[in-house]
């Protein structure tokens, strides 16, 4: 469709990209699709590729194009303006909703998350989230983010069984709750430094257009 940069295919570790005469623009296009070459590799690598694609919908949409976009240009102005905007506008989405995320905003949006967390634990701490998305059974260390807090006697005495964890970056996780903290700090901090002498759109121009989506 239009605005389509490049397709990846999950299965054959090849991609399409379309050129539009800017190096800048195909280094970066390039970049975004190798990464999902690799992403793919790492998660339907071997045999029953077929079957093995399925876990990719576990994923929420931000992680996989978050990524891409954020090896490609890390935080480009585009995106610092559009995370500027939605802070503004009191819109910026929590890391739970992000999950449901359909829209252009799994780039922009993912993009930005992916800079706050290489700023937080380093850009080293981004290749294994695709490796160990799930958070770990309580009492062993969180390997990608948080620790979390040691077991409760009374969940380990005897022979009772641990309930299956949450998905990563849930709310109700240590991980979550410290990401989404980070998250909404980073953004007040980027609006703050770049919106100063800005002022709303509202108060120099006339409305001709009812507010619509996000």
């Amino acid at each position: 469709g239009d605005g389509t940069g490049g397709v990846t295919e999950a299965f054959k570790d090849r991609f399409m990209i379309y050129n539009d005469g800017s190096l800048a623009w195909l280094d970066a296009v390039t970049t975004h699709e190798l990464v999902h070459v690799f992403q793919y590799h790492v998660l339907v690598s071997g045999f029953w590729k077929s079957a093995r694609i399925l876990k990719t919908v576990v994923y929420p949409l931000w992680m996989m194009e978050g990524m891409a976009e954020w090896v490609s240009n890390g935080v480009d102005p585009i995106t610092a303006m559009w995370v500027l905007d939605a802070q503004r506008a009191g819109k910026i989405p929590s890391v739970q909703q992000m999950a449901s995320v359909q829209d252009i905003r799994v780039y922009r949006m993912g993009q930005a998350l992916y800079e706050v967390i290489g700023q937080r634990y380093g850009p080293g701490r981004v290749r294994p989230i695709l490796k160990h998305p799930a958070r770990q059974r309580p009492g062993q260390p969180d390997s990608s983010f948080t620790p979390l807090p040691p077991p409760d006697a009374t969940q380990t005495s005897g022979m009772q069984a641990v309930s299956p964890p949450p998905p990563a970056f849930a709310s109700e996780t240590p991980e979550g709750q410290s990401l989404d903290q980070l998250w909404r700090a980073y953004a007040e901090s980027l609006a703050t430094k770049l919106g100063a002498g800005l002022v709303a759109p509202d108060s120099v121009a006339e409305v001709v257009a009812q507010k619509s989506g996000y």
